[in-house]
């Protein structure tokens, strides 16, 4: 959890904010690319443990759920993910250089526990900025945000 924290959130998650969330691409261009290079070290990072592993603990666990948040969505923050999410199945090009993080991406690895353990949506979730109103309504329901 410090490598999410630390090493991936700071750059994957900040920057796709100011961009994607925000729309202030122009206001932080300065800090943005200063976050690009350590952004793309940290995929590399991830790709060479699912290099050696099918989960980054070896079997399915918090690290996946934490990592997989804001990875899968990278790319709204400028972050060219297309070597990452190159089609992975028989007659794929196997040379590209990150096979295992496709893999892992496309969810493969997971497809065992997604749908079964905790329902098929749950990889759906993605940041979202609050609505200004304090509540929402669900089913009837007022729910506090």
């Amino acid at each position: 959890m410090f490598f999410e924290q630390y090493s991936h959130e700071p750059y994957i998650a900040t920057v796709r904010y100011w961009i994607h969330l925000l729309g202030e691409e122009q206001k932080y261009r300065t800090e943005i690319e200063r976050r690009r290079g350590p952004g793309y070290a940290a995929l590399a990072v991830m790709e060479g443990e699912l290099a050696e592993r099918d989960f980054f603990a070896g079997t399915f666990g918090i690290a996946d759920i934490a990592l997989y948040a804001y990875t899968h969505v990278a790319h709204e923050g400028g972050f060219d993910l297309a070597d990452f999410l190159l089609p992975c199945g028989p007659g794929s090009n196997a040379s590209r250089p990150f096979p295992a993080m496709c893999r892992w991406l496309e969810g493969r690895r997971l497809a065992a526990i997604v749908g079964t353990s905790f329902g098929p949506n749950v990889w759906c979730i993605s940041a979202q900025p609050r609505p200004r109103d304090s509540t929402r309504r669900t089913a009837g329901h007022r729910t506090p945000w």
